[in-house]
């Protein structure tokens, strides 16, 4: 069709110009695409602006200060994108239709409050029209490719998916698959409506081709307790802790590389669990923290003034004055010495300690990608691992850590290893326990071995794929969380309040009440409390 071939001929023009990043940047640009077209019924098209508003508030509240967010709609009877003024200009002004940009791409701190707020109006006053997800998903596309800073991208559409699309051909959807996979881009198709309402064929294979090649995600949300107010509650940023030298002991080899942390801890923002000020009567005034220390078998006596710190040994507590700390202090600079290899099963995933980390070449050193690809690829073919000294950062102590290789099969992606931490010997515990072959009753029954085996399994956090390779079960970014939804609901409440109706300006938010599927989440279950 002439749609088909205008978007094909868009998508091949904007694939040429992509380039795909070596590391992922750190900010995130999203482009929430909610539908508010007239095969919708009320009831869902609420709860699609719903969901996309609950989106939008969570990259606001727990988005970074460069996180990116731009909002559009379609299914509109206005129409306002670059894409459609581009190809009106063409000559083709029927192409990308019914689509309205009513938030630009911009960065969330340049107006917050605005997000919050953005789908309360437009979305009423313009719904009604009947361009088709495919036209809103490649408008989205358009916007996150002419954003000039690098930057992850996503796109999340928000629709029930009923409204069929226009024809299109396998050769224009893998113009579109590879600009998107080109891009490293994430799309999300969220479908509010249910199993027992399946899209139209046309739209189901369009949406699985984006599953099976793009890597889409297609979800169905019951609400948006389900789905938008529970997630984006992960962030993932390839965090750097600095640039050093992996010196090979023995020889006058140093290999520059890059360490990265592999996983980091989230957790919510102190400054938006409680606030520094109070409200003493008609005036605020800062919160002062005051900390008294007084003897733990006498807490009603004086307070105490001289401190000393002390070290736990067993139950014995040992003292240590300042002198005698810095003395004993160890003070180096970031390092990481290879003092020689071991097989790798030496080295068992229950030892590991602490926080692993990724050891990349320095990107714009071809020699230390040479080097460090060649001796990630002989450590792989010998089946041996890496036993290293390293020093994160100066100042740290020094740690005893394990290399494993890990070698690319993508062009794009460099070998590297991962460097997990390793206990020394005084970390090291062994707890005797007493046979179960020394009394007869002590020896399981086969019953009682495969309850066990059942408990055991049950507790596994792998379960099989669809290729029957082993895949994780509980994926964090779709675990519910109630702490998120109450208090995003609360923030957005207290920051979007309305005036009250003597017009005095000091709106009140209340915090929302627990829907029933967190209830079903966060309360023990009827068997257990029976």
């Amino acid at each position: 069709s002439g749609a088909s071939g205008k978007r094909k001929e868009r998508g091949a023009r904007e694939r040429k110009q992509q380039d795909v990043p070596a590391m992922a940047p750190r900010s995130e640009s999203v482009v929430v695409v909610a539908d508010v077209g007239r095969t919708l019924s009320d009831a869902a098209g609420k709860e699609v602006l719903r969901i996309a508003q609950a989106v939008i508030n969570n990259k606001v509240l727990y988005g970074g200060a460069n996180d990116s967010v731009a909002v559009v709609l379609f299914g509109t009877t206005k129409t306002g994108n670059a894409l459609h003024q581009e190809m009106a200009e063409g000559g083709e002004g029927d192409q990308y239709v019914d689509v309205l940009v009513v938030h630009e791409l911009q960065r969330i701190s340049t107006g917050p409050s605005q997000l919050l707020r953005v789908l309360e109006s437009e979305a009423a006053e313009c719904g009604g029209g009947k361009s088709d997800f495919m036209d809103a998903l490649l408008v989205a596309f358009d916007i996150l490719t002419k954003e000039p800073l690098p930057a992850r991208n996503k796109v999340v559409v928000v629709s029930d998916f009923a409204s069929a699309i226009k024809e299109v051909d396998e050769e224009f959807l893998g113009h579109v698959v590879g600009g998107l996979v080109d891009k490293s881009c994430k799309v999300e198709l969220v479908s509010v409506a249910g199993p027992s309402q399946p899209p139209p064929e046309v739209n189901s294979q369009v949406m699985n081709h984006l599953k099976r090649e793009a890597g889409a995600s297609v979800d169905c949300a019951a609400d948006e307790e389900d789905y938008a107010a529970l997630r984006e509650v992960k962030v993932v940023n390839p965090f750097s802790c600095g640039k050093q030298e992996l010196e090979i002991s023995g020889q006058s080899v140093k290999i520059p590389i890059t360490l990265y942390k592999k996983v980091t801890k989230s957790s919510l923002s102190k400054s938006l669990k409680a606030t520094g000020y109070y409200l003493d009567g008609e005036e605020y005034r800062p919160v002062a923290r005051q900390t008294e220390y007084r003897k733990a078998d006498d807490k009603d006596g004086d307070v105490i003034q001289n401190r000393i710190k002390a070290y736990t040994y067993g139950k014995d507590l040992i003292p240590i004055d300042e002198a005698t700390g810095e003395h004993l202090r160890q003070r180096e600079d970031k390092s990481m010495r290879l003092l020689g290899f071991r097989a790798r099963e030496s080295f068992p995933a229950h030892s590991f300690l602490g926080e692993c980390y990724v050891v990349v070449p320095e990107a714009t050193n071809p020699g230390a990608q040479e080097a460090l690809s060649s001796l990630v690829r002989a450590a792989e073919h010998e089946g041996q691992a890496g036993v290293v000294r390293f020093v994160v950062r100066n100042g740290n102590d020094p740690c005893l850590g394990a290399l494993l290789p890990q070698p690319s099969e993508e062009p794009d992606v460099p070998d590297c290893f991962i460097l997990c931490t390793l206990p020394f010997a005084e970390d090291l515990r062994e707890y005797q326990f007493a046979s179960l072959d020394s009394s007869e009753k002590w020896i399981p029954s086969e019953q009682e071995l495969g309850l066990a085996k059942n408990i055991i399994e049950s507790m596994s956090l792998m379960e099989e794929g669809p290729e029957g390779a082993e895949v994780e079960r509980l994926v964090s970014e779709r675990i519910a969380n109630p702490s998120i939804q109450n208090l995003n609901a609360f923030l957005v409440s207290k920051l979007s309040a309305k005036d009250d109706e003597k017009g005095k300006g000091k709106g009140k938010a209340q915090v929302s009440a627990a829907g029933p599927n967190l209830r079903a989440i966060s309360q023990p279950s009827d068997a257990i409390q029976r």
